[in-house]
């Protein structure tokens, strides 16, 4: 059987012979190809539905799975960070900055400075980041759909898509 496509340019062409047909015989066996080419469209599209429903099926378990890996790395880190957070304390408790082991050694350093904003308007303006302007489109939209108007600087489409049910 032909793809999709080929149906498709197939019952445009019988469209258009069927349209300049000469006979009624003629129009008679065009016609009947024509509903032949339309039951074909027909199968492929079911079909196709069929397979994007595996597919959907598919993507579903995928997700799934990664979500359930990316809790376990998550929970793999907290894990790791708690073991850290032991030797840490135990080095602090012992009074030790370093512990040799015989893969390596354990050793307590000072991280990089931070810096935690606790009010920040009290900040300064020098050290505030100006941010770009966003335009809120929701509402563009929303305006749009409830008025009619087209907003200067702005323009509206709607595509059309294809589902199935």
């Amino acid at each position: 059987m032909a793809n999709l496509y080929e149906l498709s340019a197939e019952y445009a062409h019988l469209l258009e012979e069927y349209e300049y047909a000469e006979t009624d015989e003629d129009a008679e066996r065009i016609f009947d190809s024509i509903i032949n080419a339309d039951e074909d469209i027909s199968q492929k599209a079911e079909n196709y539905a069929k397979l994007i429903k595996n597919v959907e099926g598919d993507i579903d378990s995928y997700k799934k799975e990664a979500n359930r890996l990316t809790e376990k790395a998550k929970h793999a880190e907290n894990f790791i960070a708690r073991l850290k957070q032991y030797v840490r304390e135990a080095m602090k408790t012992s009074g030790k900055d370093e512990i040799k082991t015989t893969i390596g050694k354990w050793k307590l350093q000072l991280n990089p400075w931070s810096c935690n904003i606790i009010d920040p308007d009290s900040v300064p303006e020098e050290y505030h980041i100006k941010q770009p302007d966003k335009i809120d489109k929701a509402q563009l939209l929303r305006d749009f759909k409830s008025t009619g108007e087209i907003i200067d600087g702005c323009e509206f489409n709607r595509e059309q898509g294809v589902r199935f049910k």
